[in-house]
């Protein structure tokens, strides 16, 4: 049925069955079939999945979606074991993630390093929401959810690590998405003109709030990392390394302070 209206039909296959509790050798239990055409409907009208189900897997969590947050992609699963890594050089960091959406990467750093003091911030306060929703679903204690632009209201050199998976598509890049990614909300997706804008302001304002031997970690695009790479080089940070996503393209950018 999904052969028809998804480029992963497979994979999307792997997903109801997971939502419905189920392993693939399992037959469907009958009178799916009227849940089962309404769902390829949805699908057909470019509805993603993952808001369908109203939920996605990421690494060990699975996270409740809305239409109100980005979709956690598997690229964001490297910056989370980079993240997590990097966070466990200290007792107990303080840690910023910046536009928190679902809440995925606070949630994966808070699960795994219970010492870390995490603030979680999104502009949106409905994403707030679906995070919070979360954080209590899975029980994960530990994480302050904030309202905020950016890293506005932290301290000056009171961070160990920020981390943010920021939207980075340019305007002239949003009209040439697939249609199934109009569904996101626009504001977790598009960053501006250039498509580095919020990268590049983060870059700026984590070298006031970054204790000095600080780091901070963003994903981009794989073709915006030689522009990320100078301009963290130019604006003073000591150590600058792009790491790559799991199909070998450039995606985490890491610079130290």
């Amino acid at each position: 049925m999904l052969e028809a209206v998804s480029p992963e039909p497979e994979a999307e296959a792997r997903e109801i069955y997971f939502h419905l509790g189920l392993n693939l050798l399992d037959p469907l239990p009958e009178g799916l079939d009227p849940w089962l055409s309404e769902l390829v409907q949805r699908r057909r009208r470019g509805e993603p999945l993952a808001y369908i189900l109203g939920h996605r897997a990421f690494l060990d969590l699975d996270l409740e979606v809305t239409p109100a947050v980005l979709i956690p992609r598997p690229e964001t699963e490297v910056l989370a074991l980079v993240a997590l890594e990097r966070a466990r050089r200290w007792p107990a960091p303080e840690v910023a993630d910046v536009g928190t959406g679902s809440g995925a990467l606070a949630l994966y750093l808070a699960r795994h390093h219970p010492a870390a003091r995490i603030v979680a911030t999104d502009l949106s306060a409905e994403a707030l929401r679906v995070a919070r929703r979360n954080a209590r679903r899975l029980g994960i204690a530990g994480v302050h959810w904030v309202q905020a632009d950016l890293l506005s209201g932290f301290g000056t050199a009171t961070l160990h690590l920020v981390v943010s998976n920021p939207p980075y598509v340019s305007e002239a890049e949003y009209a040439n998405l697939p249609r199934e990614l109009h569904h996101e909300p626009r504001g977790a997706l598009v960053a501006g003109r250039r498509g580095t804008e919020l990268q590049e302001a983060l870059l700026r304002q984590a070298l006031r709030v970054l204790r000095p031997g600080g780091l901070i970690l963003l994903e981009l695009a794989p073709f915006q990392a030689a522009r990320l790479r100078e301009k963290a080089r130019s604006l003073g940070y000591r150590r600058v390394h792009i790491h790559p996503d799991l199909s070998g393209r450039p995606r985490v950018l890491e610079a130290w302070r």
